[in-house]
């Protein structure tokens, strides 16, 4: 994905020339879950998922 300037400048890449962040890294910084939370998300309870997916979308 192409890096926005809210997102955090260790995870931002250049790649091809172009500024990139991974979808992990956007998904930490969307649903306020630093430390890369969203791509063990598997781990979570179901409840904790959706209220984490209610708030994104809302």
């Amino acid at each position: 994905m192409l890096a926005d300037p809210d997102d955090d400048p260790d995870a931002i890449k250049t790649v091809y020339g172009y500024k990139v962040v991974t979808a992990d890294a956007r998904a930490d910084r969307l649903l306020n879950m630093p430390g890369g939370l969203t791509a063990r998300a598997f781990h979570r309870p179901l409840p904790e998922l959706r209220a984490a997916a209610d708030t994104l979308y809302s």
